[in-house]
């Protein structure tokens, strides 16, 4: 779990826009949503082909910035910078539809999610195996076998933060 902190920008305008909040959602104008972001230093395996060198970079958007907003957005994105600072991987993972809330959903409604999504998991493992077999015979790339476990990433007491 990573834990991100506003970005300065982001805050300070947060807060300037905190006296015209209100008025902003009466209009039904969108209130700005702050952004959290920072960078980690790559400490555990993922992947056979990736080393262990490098950072991540991650940048979210506050998905409901104001209690009085219905309407959640999720808006993430992880960047994995190679140890030449390159971005060697980009991943976004973001809503583009209303929230599904559980607890209102009919029968038919948690079936036919269930009929639309429910196989993705099932499938997920040999789609990795499919997508490993091109990158290694296909690609060339290089295989990393997995390396022992860094001093430090485990039984670490939590921060301050953190509790």
């Amino acid at each position: 779990m990573y834990l991100l902190t506003p970005d300065a920008e982001s805050a300070e305008e947060a807060h300037a826009n905190e006296e015209d909040s209100r008025e902003a959602f009466d209009l039904g104008t969108p209130k700005p949503r702050a952004r959290f972001s920072d960078s980690w230093t790559k400490d555990f395996h993922v992947s056979p082909f990736n080393s262990r060198i490098g950072t991540y970079s991650l940048t979210a958007e506050n998905p409901r910035p104001s209690t009085q907003t219905e309407k959640i957005l999720i808006s993430n994105s992880i960047t994995l910078v190679s140890s030449e600072g390159y971005p060697k991987l980009v991943a976004r993972v973001f809503s583009d539809g209303a929230s599904i809330d559980p607890a209102a959903m009919s029968f038919r409604d948690a079936l036919n999610l269930l009929v639309r999504w429910g196989w993705v998991g099932f499938l997920t493992s040999p789609r990795i195996l499919l997508e490993a077999r091109k990158l290694f015979f296909k690609h060339k790339l290089q295989l990393w076998y997995r390396p022992e476990v860094a001093k430090g990433s485990i039984a670490r007491q939590p921060t301050s933060t953190e509790m």
